[in-house]
């Protein structure tokens, strides 16, 4: 899984993009949602997602938000 921030939301057309760790965008629309409504993000929230190449883009899919684990002592 990829890891990046939400960083920008249009929730009239419920899609938005995202901000990877090296720095690209890729957009994503409410079906690439995973355990979460569109209208739950906000911006910069850090999530993990998969990308999907297409001919002309990269595509953020599979979207959830990141759950930092801590490992018991």
């Amino acid at each position: 899984m990829n890891r990046g921030n939400i960083s920008q939301l249009y929730p009239e057309q419920e899609y938005g993009s995202i901000r990877t760790k090296d720095g690209e965008d890729l957009r994503f629309n409410n079906q690439c949602l995973w355990n979460i409504r569109f209208d739950e993000l906000t911006a910069g929230q850090e999530v993990e997602f998969e990308i999907q190449q297409t001919r002309t883009e990269s595509l953020a899919f599979h979207i959830r938000p990141y759950i930092e684990l801590s490992s018991a002592a």
